[in-house]
């Protein structure tokens, strides 16, 4: 059986669909075991985290395959209405979020996005 998580700080238990599993959690202490799951995708979170550092390796943490992170590929602006605190304009500036980079991975343009894979090999 597959089991399928979705995690977000606040979880409506209205809005929870029957096939996936809702956790109330912050991205920086995730109240899951290492390597508890297989695939592990995290799309446009990264950019909102102060510590994004801390949310990365809690993400590795609990991969125990495959990591994929999707991030808007973006600019900062003086004046904006935009919630982030993190911009990547680049895939190799949003790289410097990944360090240590990993032997095994992809980092590219898709879109108005960044798509990051990273392979887990040990």
């Amino acid at each position: 059986m597959i089991r399928k998580v979705g995690v977000d700080f606040v979880v409506d238990d209205a809005a929870a669909l029957e096939a996936i599993e809702g956790i109330s959690a912050c991205i920086e202490e995730l109240p899951f075991e290492d390597g508890e799951f297989d695939n592990v995708v995290c799309t446009h979170v990264i950019e909102h985290i102060l510590d994004y550092r801390a949310a990365i390796a809690e993400l590795r943490r609990i991969t125990r395959k495959r990591l994929i992170i999707i991030v808007p590929r973006e600019r900062e602006y003086l004046y904006t209405f935009n919630p982030h605190f993190n911009f990547f304009a680049y895939p190799h500036s949003f790289l410097r979020a990944m360090i240590p980079v990993p032997d095994d991975f992809v980092c590219i343009d898709i879109g108005r996005d960044i798509y990051y894979r990273e392979d887990i090999t040990s």
